[in-house]
């Protein structure tokens, strides 16, 4: 059981370093990982993991405890720049070259005064 407990853990942190925004892995993909095992041993090698707060089942994924989805590496570093202030074109720089600067909205005449 301990062997394919590893193998079940190592199958899930592969899984999240490929999938980094991905909430968790199918359970049935997971289960099936476990290759000729019996389900019955499955279930007990799952039980056990999930004692050990090394595995978390939510609904029909099953994900690292702790784990969170989030970008890695490259996405992160370019999530990053785009959205840091002193990168982040202005909205004026946006306009078309030659066009009047904006106006702060339609205006009316004073059919009231």
């Amino acid at each position: 059981m301990i062997a394919l407990a590893e193998r079940l853990a190592d199958v899930l942190v592969r899984f999240h370093a490929e999938h980094p925004l991905e909430a968790g892995m199918p359970a049935q993909s997971w289960r099936a990982a476990a290759g000729s095992a019996p389900d019955t041993l499955v279930d007990l090698t799952e039980r056990r993991l999930a004692a050990e707060r090394r595995v978390l089942r939510d609904g029909s994924l099953v994900k690292r405890a702790q784990w969170a989805p989030k970008l890695g590496g490259a996405t992160e570093r370019l999530r990053t720049e785009l959205l840091e202030p002193s990168v982040r074109p202005m909205r004026s720089r946006l306009r078309p070259p030659n066009s009047p600067p904006p106006t702060r909205g339609p205006t009316f005449p004073d059919c009231c005064g």
